[in-house]
C-alpha cells in the first residue's frame, strides 16, 4: 500500500471516529470566557453577511461549549443561521411576514432537538415563541431591559430556579448585542469593557447559576 494511500485512510478512520464518538451534552459545561469569545465572533461574522465564519463559530459553540454531536451541533449552526437570514427579510423593506412563521418552526426545531439530547425538561414551542420575541425586540431596537425579559425566560426554563435569577445574565447579554450592533451605546456595557466584557461577565454569572442546578427542572447533562 502506497503512503499516501495510508495517509488517506488514517485520516478517514480519524473523521468517523470524531463523528462517532460518544458525547454527552450538557447546557451547564461551557468554559465562559471561550463562549463569549465564540459569540462575538458570530456576530461579527454576522454583520459581515454570515456565511461560512458565521456558521463555523456557531458550531463550535455548539460542539465545544455544549458538547453536541458534530451532525447535530451542524444542524443547530444551520438552524440559527436560517432563523438570522429568515428574520431579516421579515424586517426589511420588503417584508415577508410569512417568514416570521417559518423562524418559528425552525426555532421549535431546535429546541426539540436541544430536548432530545440534553434531556432537558422544557416546552420547544413556548421557548421558540420567547426567542422569536426577543429577536424581534433587539431588532427593532428595544432597550435591552426590554431584549432581556424573554431572554430570562429562556434561561430559567434551560436551568431551572426563577426567572428573576436571571435577569442580570440576560441583561448583560442583550446589552452586549445592542452594543456589539452598534444600536446604542450603554455605559453598563461600556464599564464592563465593552460587548467583550459583558459577555464574560453574563456568561460567568450563569455558569456560576447553572453550577447549583435545581432538582427536577433544568437541564441534567
Amino acid at each position: 500500500m502506497r503512503p499516501i494511500t495510508k495517509i488517506l485512510l488514517f485520516l478517514v478512520a480519524a473523521f468517523v471516529v470524531y463523528l462517532v464518538w460518544p458525547r454527552t451534552p450538557s447546557l451547564r459545561a461551557f468554559n465562559p470566557s471561550e463562549l463569549a469569545r465564540l459569540k462575538l465572533e458570530t456576530w461579527k461574522a454576522q454583520q459581515k453577511g454570515g456565511g461560512m465564519g458565521a456558521l463555523v463559530a456557531r458550531f463550535r459553540i455548539y460542539a465545544t461549549q455544549f458538547h453536541f454531536s458534530p451532525v447535530t451541533a451542524l444542524q443547530l449552526a444551520r438552524i440559527d443561521g436560517d432563523v438570522f437570514a429568515s428574520l431579516q427579510k421579515a424586517r426589511g423593506d420588503k417584508a415577508d411576514f410569512a417568514e416570521e412563521n417559518r423562524v418559528l418552526n425552525l426555532l421549535g426545531q431546535k429546541y426539540s432537538m436541544i430536548k432530545q439530547a440534553t434531556r432537558v425538561e422544557i416546552d420547544p414551542d413556548a421557548i421558540a415563541r420567547e426567542e422569536l420575541l426577543w429577536r424581534t425586540l433587539l431588532l427593532d431596537g428595544a432597550p435591552p431591559k426590554q431584549v432581556a425579559a424573554p431572554m430570562a425566560r429562556i434561561l430559567a426554563s434551560l436551568y431551572g430556579g426563577q426567572v428573576k435569577d436571571f435577569n442580570v445574565v440576560a441583561l448583560d447579554l442583550a446589552g452586549a448585542q445592542a452594543a456589539a450592533f452598534g444600536q446604542r451605546e450603554i455605559p453598563e456595557v461600556t464599564q464592563a469593557g465593552g460587548a467583550a466584557g459583558a459577555l464574560r461577565e453574563g456568561f460567568a454569572l450563569l455558569k456560576e447559576i447553572a453550577a447549583t442546578p435545581v432538582t427536577g427542572s433544568g437541564d441534567q447533562g
